[in-house]
């Protein structure tokens, strides 16, 4: 039975500052054009025994064929001041967020985030918005199996955090976490009715702080975490899009985004050396060719 690849993405710890007005693009530019070095097909499935000639003991039986469902995500991270993408529209104009129920909308706003769908053919207009700005950009590919989730890890670094979350009633629960980190948790599969069309579920998540005794290797690879670490997904903040071929998915933050202790100022703003700063982030999920095995 095919493996699941299993990958941790830190893209903060890999954030290259590229300059302001002249930001390498290139591999996000080849990647979003087909272009890019990367894989083009599944990873190939070793082949049986039976395959080879080598009788078993299970020969004469009915094999069902198994596929692996292969998604290649390319990942563009862009950091810069406050205010850059949360109180821009001309970067949200070519992004739909209308592929979200209107309550959803409204969820996530309230919450410090913005999410939609956009298309690659109206990049060029993004692209010369970030352009006209001091940016930061960091990219990453990742290549992921059977579903196992795409965890970027927006801040790496662990800090007290204080999280509260403001509900459609007007309640605002808050919690407070210890020496934790915040992630995002992408969740995937293949569109039954569309094969051609991948299905996110993007969720904010709190990484727990690790604890003595929590050192379940088995746990924390069905997790997709470090060894031991807990993690408290927000689950109420959850984004579903339908992501088609030629199309890229957006997170950012809202105008209230930098408004301590909401989802989207823990996870996409932040302060360094008295500089108030934001992220926005631009993934393209691409279907790979499928690779299929045999198992009784």
């Amino acid at each position: 039975m095919a493996v699941a690849l299993v990958a941790r993405l830190g893209l903060a710890a890999i954030l290259a500052c590229a300059g302001c007005r002249n930001a390498n693009w290139n591999k996000w530019e080849n990647w979003r054009l087909g272009t890019a070095s990367g894989p083009a097909t599944a990873p190939a499935v070793a082949t049986r025994p039976a395959e080879q000639g080598i009788p078993t003991p299970l020969e004469g039986l009915t094999l069902r064929p198994v596929v692996v469902q292969t998604i290649d995500f390319g990942i563009l991270r862009v950091r810069a001041a406050a205010g850059t993408f949360s109180r821009s529209e001309k970067i949200w104009n070519p992004i739909s967020e209308d592929v979200l129920p209107a309550d959803t909308q409204l969820m996530l706003h309230n919450n410090g985030l913005r999410i939609g769908v956009g298309k690659h053919a109206s990049w060029p207009q993004i692209k010369a918005a970030l352009d006209a700005e001091k940016v930061e950009v960091s990219q990453d590919e990742q290549v992921l199996q059977n579903s196992v989730p795409l965890n970027i890890e927006v801040n790496p670094l662990p800090r007290d955090q204080t999280v509260f979350l403001i509900r459609s009633d007007g309640t605002m629960p808050g919690a407070f976490f210890p020496q934790s980190t915040t992630a995002l948790r992408i969740e995937y599969w293949i569109a039954p009715n569309a094969p051609d069309t991948v299905m996110i579920e993007l969720i904010p998540e709190i990484r727990l702080a690790r604890t003595a005794g929590q050192s379940n290797l088995a746990a924390a690879a069905l997790q997709n975490t470090t060894a031991g670490q807990p993690c408290r997904p927000l689950r109420e903040l959850t984004a579903r899009l339908r992501v088609g071929p030629g199309e890229f998915f957006a997170i950012g933050p809202s105008r209230i985004a930098n408004q301590d202790h909401l989802a989207g100022s823990l996870l996409l703003a932040e302060e360094i050396d008295g500089r108030k700063l934001e992220s926005m982030c631009f993934i393209t999920p691409k279907i790979l060719s499928s690779s299929k095995s045999s198992t009784p």
